[in-house]
């Protein structure tokens, strides 16, 4: 690209040649300068419009991001069809999945404390292998969808399955 230097009187005249050789096909249109990456330009980036615009790069034949989409799958040991095929699963459970695994928890809860375990979080916890702290969260949100009833104070154990529950293991069968 080389620099010409014109004068100030000429410029107008040297754009509107410009433009019309553009627009007569005489003159190629420079691409616009690439604009930076920033966190204000990724938050207008849809992620689905993100992955949708990776996956039709990959499907051309010769797509140079198939051994980017390669490494990827070594480095996350799977190949990247089934990766892609995990990113398409739902991030969120549905509703039903969660009343489903909301009432487990509360049914292992109330089990564990008509037996009279001391500690029916932990115990829940480790029947079901996931951190205390999530049963803990998951039997709150139990009481707050109506499948479990409140305990006697704060910070007490107890509490049973209420009408609703019982109605929904009565439709759906035991969690």
């Amino acid at each position: 690209m080389s620099i010409r230097l014109v004068p100030t009187s000429e410029a107008d005249g040297l754009q509107e040649r410009r433009e019309r050789d553009y627009r007569e096909g005489r003159a190629v249109r420079p691409p616009p300068p690439p604009v930076p990456t920033t966190a204000g330009v990724l938050r207008h980036i849809s992620p689905a419009a993100a992955l949708a615009a990776f996956r039709r790069d990959l499907a051309k034949p010769g797509s140079t991001l198939q051994p980017m989409a390669k490494l990827v799958g070594m480095l996350w040991n799977e190949d990247w069809p089934s990766l892609l095929a995990r990113l398409d699963a739902p991030a969120k459970p549905s509703q039903d999945e969660r009343t489903r695994r909301l009432l487990r928890v509360a049914v292992r809860y109330v089990l564990a404390c008509e037996a009279g375990n001391r500690s029916p979080v932990l115990t829940v916890a480790e029947q079901l292998g996931v951190p205390a702290t999530r049963i803990r969260d998951d039997l709150h949100r139990a009481r707050v969808a109506g499948l479990l009833e409140p305990a006697a104070g704060r910070g007490q154990t107890g509490g049973g399955l209420t009408a609703k529950a019982r109605e929904y293991m009565d439709q759906e069968g035991e969690p």
